[in-house]
């Protein structure tokens, strides 16, 4: 898939079935990373599940010179375990985190970002096709890939 848009740092394709090594390059902002080291369910920048937050909290060294780099290890773990979720369930096992003080739900936010967006099938219409696709049909996605943003 060809980005027309610089400010998208990388678009991969996910092995089938996804690997690990397919989030090779996939990191968080050192802000983000910070966020995560004191992040409790309503107060926190990073949009995440609990269970997520206590996992960075109780998984990560902070004091560790590393820490940066076991909080992205972390997270590109997180990520394949989600990405394996969401192949077998769809928007469904994207979950829930707390925006703030209301939950979110992260399946329907994210089909309501999509019903909304212009600049993907401008920027990336491959991507939209497939989206489409799945909203039209209520499928589950076999084939992901993912974009970086700067």
């Amino acid at each position: 898939m060809s980005c027309a848009n610089s400010s998208y740092l990388a678009i991969r394709k996910f092995n089938d079935p996804p690997q690990l090594s397919d989030l090779d390059g996939f990191t968080l902002e050192a802000d983000d990373i910070k966020q995560l080291k004191k992040c409790e369910p309503g107060k926190c920048d990073v949009q995440l599940p609990t269970e997520a937050m206590d996992a960075f909290k109780h998984s990560v060294n902070w004091s560790a010179p590393d820490a940066a780099n076991q909080a992205n290890q972390l997270a590109q773990k997180m990520a394949l375990e989600a990405i394996q979720r969401y192949i077998q369930g769809g928007n469904a096992a994207l979950g829930t985190y707390m925006d703030k003080h209301h939950p979110a739900v992260v399946g329907e936010t994210f089909a309501s970002l999509l019903s909304r967006s212009k600049a993907l099938p401008a920027y990336l219409p491959e991507l939209d096709r497939i989206f489409s696709s799945i909203r039209k049909h209520n499928q589950k996605i076999s084939n992901l890939g993912f974009i970086g943003r700067k």
